[in-house]
């Protein structure tokens, strides 16, 4: 080997590569570059993202049974502040939304997330509760609409379930006595 300095301009021929193929190259590993760390991006935003999703999915179902449970729970502070007795106007759903709005804070609790709203049971309108037996057994308020779980229900005693078929449930309060 000569003790000579390269000449930068045959360094190619050296290298036995042309200078446009090596610029061609260079610029063709930042645009793959650019290209892999989008897509690391996009993957790791997908990893976190999933479970949020999945999460938000499961949500609607559970929620109309919570939705459910909180108009049961909202009927008995109601019932306490009024004498045990129903509204007189509970037989629709804006009736019963608007008899316990102030219990509630909020109209969106009286739909059902999976679509449709919770209808009342109008036959206990205006009744009084210490009147009633099996309250764990009569409807207060179920979901118009069947839901990917089945029907979100309230029962008198404020419990709430999921049910498949509201032609097995109990509309009729029973009085004491009967």
């Amino acid at each position: 080997m000569s003790d000579q300095p390269i000449d930068p301009k045959a360094a190619h021929k050296i290298a036995g590569q042309h200078p446009r193929i090596r610029l061609h190259m260079l610029w063709w590993d930042q645009r793959h570059t650019i290209v892999v760390m989008i897509g690391l991006i996009l993957l790791v935003s997908a990893v976190f993202l999933y479970p949020v999703f999945a999460v938000s999915r499961d949500s609607g179902r559970h929620s109309s049974l919570s939705n459910a449970k909180q108009i049961g729970t909202s009927t008995a502070i109601y019932l306490a502040d009024h004498d045990d007795h129903f509204p007189v106007n509970f037989s629709t759903h804006l009736e019963m939304s608007d008899s316990l709005y102030d219990y509630t804070r909020s109209f969106e609790l009286f739909e059902v997330p999976t679509g449709g709203v919770f209808l009342p049971n109008p036959k206990i309108a205006g009744l009084d509760i210490k009147d009633l037996t099996d309250l764990d057994s009569t409807v207060l308020v179920y979901a118009e609409k069947k839901g990917p779980e089945g029907y979100a229900v309230a029962f008198l005693d404020t419990h709430a379930k999921m049910v498949d078929d509201l032609s097995t449930l109990n509309f009729d309060p029973v009085f004491k006595g009967d």
